[in-house]
């Protein structure tokens, strides 16, 4: 986020706290399309008013219109500032009070927000660690994660993996590490060939070096089918969310290293706010339980590849679950 729209949000923050003093105590206006909420939710949800945000990414956008819709629909109080930037003004937003809620990944939380080093391989723990510190240090209440993996992973097809014999982490970096025909990594263009998150975590958990000549950086558009091809590109690093894998004949490798830390989804909470809203953890529960990684792929294409709105893909979803109806 911008200085310029951080200083702009305080101050529309400010002039509301002004506002409200002199407003009178009148129940907040619903809005004519708001969801209704099929199941019972806490009587102290509504009313309370919840500013929920989001980073830009457009899977950032959709879960935080799930949040926006599933609040609204509940009767809270709703202000919604999603595509703040990137995850650190969003979170920069947060412990300002600029926003009170938005979700955020486990692996991101630990490693980014938290500048924590070796996380735990093991998802249920990392999630642990990371509710637990960023509650201690921060005031930042961290709800029960989705199953679905925002992460990275390597694949490859069937075909390859087989010719190749590698179908573990520690075989591809020993095969990069000694190269032979046909161990090569292709990654998307947009990002870095060595990103932290990465080749280089990789590297640095097979204790190796990979070699920049056998990372070939392509177009995010044909990452997918050239991977499923196998010539040009045997294996390749992805975003395990990529709409384009639901389709594909395409085969994660293990990840026997834990090379690639776990990035599950999870509503996080101001603690004040957490402590008002006491209902919160009861709506999202159930929520965040249905989000694995195949419904996030679908519904991330639907916004990337259909130009749909995010809005009514989040919409759209929550009726069909059966949590909201129209």
């Amino acid at each position: 986020m911008t200085v310029r729209r951080l200083v702009a949000v305080a101050l529309t923050a400010v002039l509301a706290v002004g506002c409200a003093a002199e407003a009178s105590d009148d129940e907040p206006i619903r809005p004519v399309d708001a969801l209704s909420w099929e199941t019972d939710v806490d009587a102290e949800l509504a009313g309370v008013p919840v500013a929920v945000g989001s980073p830009s990414r457009p899977v950032d956008e959709l879960l935080g219109w799930i949040a926006v819709e599933a609040l609204v629909a509940a009767g809270a109080d709703v202000t919604d500032d999603l595509a703040l930037g990137d995850t650190q003004a969003t979170r920069e937003a947060q412990l300002a009070g600029l926003i009170d809620l938005y979700w955020e990944t486990t692996g991101t939380g630990w490693l980014a927000l938290l500048r924590e080093i070796g996380p735990s391989d093991d998802p249920a723990q990392l999630y642990r660690d990371v509710r637990d510190e960023d509650l201690e240090e921060n005031d930042i209440v961290w709800l029960p994660p989705a199953p679905a993996d925002a992460g990275v992973g390597v694949v490859g097809s069937p075909r390859v993996i087989e010719d190749l014999g590698i179908t573990t982490l520690s075989e591809l970096a020993a095969a990069l590490d000694e190269p032979q025909e046909g161990s090569l990594i292709c990654v998307s263009s947009a990002d870095q060939a060595l990103d932290p998150a990465g080749l280089a975590a990789l590297a640095e958990a097979a204790d190796t070096r990979v070699r920049p000549r056998l990372v070939n950086p392509v177009s995010p558009r044909r990452l997918v089918t050239l991977v499923e091809d196998g010539t040009f590109c045997p294996f390749a690093l992805v975003d395990r969310l990529n709409p384009e894998l639901a389709a594909a004949d395409l085969e994660f490798l293990e990840d026997d290293l834990g090379a690639f830390v776990a990035e599950q989804p999870a509503v996080t909470i101001r603690e004040d706010t957490h402590d008002t809203a006491t209902g919160v953890d009861g709506l999202f529960e159930p929520v965040s339980a249905a989000l694995d990684t195949e419904t996030l792929q679908r519904l991330l294409g639907r916004i990337t590849e259909d130009d749909e709105d995010p809005r009514d893909v989040a919409r759209d979803w929550l009726v069909e679950e059966g949590f909201a109806s129209t």
